[in-house]
């Protein structure tokens, strides 16, 4: 993969919270009594200035093919402003999300290699799952995702530790092909309930992997 379709979780003030509450939750599982003995080191802690929803993952090799992600970019938008689920009114109640709780890929917290935040929408409009949905459909349309990828659902999260990154630094790109999970079950007694409060949804990016200008 090359680029992805993501929305930014770390502009404006809320944005700054939750980059502030994360760092936070970094240093004192870094500096705990158990991190070395749990497996966890500050390669694996994912930049939360990088923090975002991934809505799909994009394999861009030529210039055409990243002309036709910007084309379905711009029909996502059209699409989205004429089913009301963005723009019109600027009075209207914003898109926000909660960002609270931490959880794994996986169901054995003792070998985890990705830990992250659960995401939900607040309130009952499904805003989210729409832009999802629209954003997944747009680039199909555009021959840009495999049947795999574009059967696959939605996964709301952002994540804090990845053992992609182990030895690499932070960020959302790279990794080694072996990697080595680590033991999560005394981060969440410690941590589990992690609350990182509500951020507004303000744009949705199409971003190269490894690059953060």
């Amino acid at each position: 993969y090359t680029h992805f379709v993501c929305v930014p979780l770390c502009l404006g003030d809320d944005g700054d919270r939750l980059v502030a509450t994360v760092r936070a939750f970094h240093r004192d599982v870094l500096s705990s009594a158990y991190a070395a003995d749990c497996d966890i080191e500050p390669s694996i802690a994912h930049e939360p200035g990088h923090a975002h929803l991934t809505l799909c993952m994009l394999k861009l090799y030529s210039d055409e093919a990243r002309a036709r992600a910007i084309g379905a970019m711009r029909a996502m938008e059209v699409a989205l402003k004429d089913a009301g689920v963005v723009g019109g009114d600027p009075s209207a109640e914003p898109i926000e999300l909660e960002v609270k709780g931490l959880d794994a890929m996986n169901s054995d917290f003792s070998a985890v290699d990705v830990l992250f935040l659960k995401v939900r929408e607040v309130g009952s409009r499904d805003r989210v799952k729409k832009v999802c949905e629209t954003a997944v459909r747009h680039f199909a349309d555009a021959g840009l995702l495999s049947r795999k990828d574009a059967n696959k659902p939605v996964k709301l999260h952002a994540t804090v530790m990845n053992t992609r990154l182990r030895n690499r630094g932070g960020g959302n790109g790279g990794g080694n092909s072996r990697r080595r999970p680590f033991d999560a079950r005394r981060v969440m007694a410690s941590h589990g309930d992690l609350d990182c409060g509500v951020v507004t949804v303000e744009t949705v990016h199409l971003s190269k992997r490894g690059e953060y200008d």
